[in-house]
């Protein structure tokens, strides 16, 4: 029992250094945004599995999960979740929330569409 709780523990405070948070002033670009952030990882294909989701709608997917408040969700539309789920520790390697005060671009709009998360590939 007590593994378990350590074991939770260890992998919340790995999850909370994974996390970064950018703020952009102006417009979330898909290119300059998003996909450089990935290819800036050292990702591997079929370990690794890039995803991109709305941070208002992400939440409502982990309703069951517990929950710890720690500022990471803003409720609008103008804020995204990128991350890397990894297969074989089955965690989260890598997680960035992005905030926009103008919005997202058009080719970010489309990816995503009217879905709460989508794998990138």
């Amino acid at each position: 029992m007590i593994n378990a709780i350590l074991d939770a523990l260890s992998r919340a405070v790995q999850w909370l250094v994974n996390l970064v948070v950018t703020i952009i002033n102006g417009i979330i670009d898909f290119a300059r945004d998003v996909k450089k952030w990935f290819k800036g990882l050292l990702l591997k294909k079929g370990r690794h599995i890039p995803f991109l989701a709305k941070a208002k709608e992400f939440k409502e997917l982990l309703k069951d999960a517990p929950e710890r408040h720690v500022g990471i969700f803003e409720e609008d539309e103008n804020t995204l979740l990128e991350g890397v789920f990894d297969t074989e520790d089955d965690t989260i390697a890598h997680i960035r929330e992005i905030h926009s005060k103008e919005g997202v671009d058009k080719k970010t709009k489309d990816i995503i569409g009217d879905e709460k998360i989508v794998i990138l590939s």
